[in-house]
């Protein structure tokens, strides 16, 4: 005969599958908001780079009231600016620079462009992988530059920096 167990101990099935529920749907949740923050992190990386480009070139500028002229590699820019980029085929595939000087010095008005090829960056969106980033300098009328990031391809707003 079948005797009845009294003070049970552990689980019923029940109540295992409700906390297997509980933690898919926190995975659910989770995964995609850590890749997500992922993929700023290697973007950061990137847009950190480039903004040490910047204040080199601003540097550069103030003490010689020019622009080092084009920049092709990264090789040029550490070598001029003295600021060492990561170029590798998972973050910052190329970069290049643009001087758009209307006379024969910069004065107000111009700029100075830092565009940058991004790496295929594993982990995140489509949209992110191989596109492309610029940080524009423009001389405004007191000497000093502002900077303004653009992207000419659909990069979401989200990975491009606010400045």
């Amino acid at each position: 005969m079948l005797k009845k167990m009294h003070n049970a101990k552990g689980f019923t099935l029940i109540e295992l599958m409700i906390v297997i529920a509980i933690i898919g749907i926190l995975a659910a949740i989770a995964i995609p908001m850590y890749r997500a923050q992922t993929c700023k992190a290697k973007m950061t990386e990137i847009t950190n780079a480039l903004s040490h480009c910047a204040s080199a070139l601003s540097a550069y500028y103030n003490e010689t009231g020019d622009f080092p002229g084009s920049l092709g590699n990264a090789n040029a820019i550490q070598t001029t600016l003295g600021v060492a980029l990561p170029i590798d085929s998972e973050r910052l595939a190329s970069i290049t620079t643009t001087a758009t000087i209307a006379g024969t010095t910069p004065a107000a008005g111009d700029t100075y462009a830092f565009s940058v090829t991004l790496g295929t960056l594993p982990g995140c969106p489509s949209s992110v992988q191989n596109g492309n980033l610029t940080l524009t300098g423009t001389i405004q009328t007191n000497g000093s530059m502002t900077w303004q990031w653009s992207s000419t391809t659909p990069i979401p707003s989200t990975f491009i920096p606010k400045r």
